[in-house]
């Protein structure tokens, strides 16, 4: 199973930056304008450049920072990025953004303690920040502290009950505490708000399978290979399901999946198969 935070770390990047400081951008900072205009145009080079630019004319401008630092962390420049968070934060120490994306920054360093605590900071000035809820609960999960993570899953869902991913993050944490029954309701809730997510559906027909639901498990995960074809681990489910019931399918799942892994193993079980169906 995938780990789910991938999609979560997407949701925290802000939009640009423009009033969310206490300290407004002086009028005529023509380096704060010139820099939102070449991020708008994904030249980042020259928006990070023109924001240092910003910040030598207006050192008290947060959004000039807090925008830099976005740029930096994007780049994996996490030292500069982390640098950045904080100035934003001297300015604007009561911003929920600032401290959330300091905390994603520090993370990304793998100083986990460190960002814990910043995605509290967050959630102390915003207590129903999404974000920092999502990536509070992906620490938990990475720290096998599952009971915290389905508590924090669960209140970014309260925060803002539309997000696909958060149903399945809750789902995947769910499923390794042992509640296949409760994840397979999240899996079916994310699905039902992004019907097109591969790794929805492949992990709700995990959990199908579990429960023993094998026409379901294959329908899932039949929908998880059509949605990405290049992802070898739904190809690699279905041999196992398919073994007995049809072996010829089961065969072809298993080609399909040697062709995308090159995986030697999985080489020598195609052969194995191919032999029995002769």
């Amino acid at each position: 199973m995938r780990a789910p935070l991938v999609v979560l770390v997407i949701l925290t990047v802000a939009a640009w930056a423009s009033g969310q400081s206490e300290t407004a951008a002086p009028a005529d900072n023509l380096h704060f304008r010139s820099a939102l205009a070449f991020e708008q145009k994904g030249e980042t080079d020259k928006a990070i450049h023109e924001y240092q630019e910003a910040i030598k004319e207006s050192p008290n401008h947060a959004d000039s920072h807090y925008n830099l630092a976005r740029l930096l962390a994007a780049k994996k420049d996490y030292d500069g990025a982390i640098t950045q968070y904080r100035e934003a934060l001297r300015i604007a120490p009561d911003d929920p953004d600032f401290h959330n994306n300091l905390g994603l920054a520090l993370k990304n360093k793998g100083d986990l303690d460190a960002a814990a605590n910043e995605y509290r900071e967050a959630l102390r000035f915003d207590p129903k920040q999404a974000d920092a809820h999502t990536n509070l609960a992906n620490l938990f999960f990475q720290r096998k502290d599952l009971k915290s993570a389905v508590a924090e899953y669960r209140a970014a869902i309260q925060a803002d009950p539309s997000r696909a991913a958060s149903h399945m993050n809750l789902g995947s944490a769910l499923d390794d505490s042992g509640e296949t029954d409760a994840a397979i309701v999240e899996y079916k809730e994310s699905i039902r708000l992004d019907p097109d997510n591969a790794e929805a559906h492949y992990n709700l027909g995990i959990s199908l399978a579990k429960k023993r639901d094998g026409q379901g498990a294959l329908s899932e995960l039949r929908a998880s290979e059509n949605l990405d074809p290049d992802w070898a681990t739904p190809h690699i489910w279905l041999v196992t399901l398919l073994m007995k019931s049809d072996p010829r399918g089961a065969l072809d799942e298993c080609r399909i999946a040697d062709r995308l892994t090159h995986d030697l193993k999985l080489h020598d079980l195609c052969e194995n198969l191919a032999a029995k169906v002769k």
